[in-house]
């Protein structure tokens, strides 16, 4: 049965939306890479961002109850990835350097001088001198409910290629895949 709404009702719940481009992406540099990594500089040229996914395990059961066939939970199941596409900045190119240095850092590269010789090798790091967080807040213009991701113990597992042309230009773009172990969300006031 529908129930009467006034036009103020109706306003509030339909004409508000969320809109997309209101959000900040925020990465916590692991300790073991010191100061030689920043990421307040680029922090807020994350051009696309997508929110996690996650869904729930189930198990079928048969046979409890005759001609019954019933689902249980049993686990949830997080997105294995997370996708950020920053703008790069034409002066030093640190959306590239950043991520690039951390993947040599987990890998052993970033003390490696041999890496040109047919006989190079490398050691990874333990996950406990890479893995961080990583924070990306959704908000809206108006200083209202923000919601804030927290990935646990994320860090870069790839970099796609970035292609260049001749043709009409364009801003580069990086885009950086980040795996993580879970996330939590938060509600808060402002951003």
């Amino acid at each position: 049965m529908a129930t009467a709404r006034s036009i103020g009702q109706i306003k509030s719940a339909l004409l508000r939306p969320s809109l997309t481009s209101k959000f900040s992406v925020s990465i916590k540099t692991p300790e073991a890479l010191g100061n030689s990594l920043t990421s307040d500089e680029f922090n807020m040229s994350c051009s696309e961002a997508s929110l996690p996914g996650s869904s729930l395990n189930t198990q079928e059961i048969t046979g409890d109850r005759h001609g019954v066939t019933e689902r249980n939970a049993y686990r949830r199941m997080y997105d294995d990835r997370l996708d950020l596409t920053f703008y790069v900045e034409g002066e030093k190119y640190s959306q590239i350097r950043y991520f690039e240095k951390w993947i040599n850092f987990i890998v052993g590269d970033d003390t490696r001088n041999e890496r040109t010789s047919s006989r190079y090798d490398y050691k990874v790091k333990y996950p406990e001198e890479y893995k961080t967080q990583m924070y990306v807040t959704k908000f809206e213009k108006d200083d209202g409910l923000s919601l804030t991701y927290t990935f646990i113990d994320s860090y870069p597992i790839a970099i796609n290629s970035m292609p260049l042309s001749y043709g009409s230009t364009d801003v580069l773009k990086c885009t950086v895949s980040m795996t993580y172990l879970r996330y939590i969300v938060e509600d808060h006031r402002g951003f």
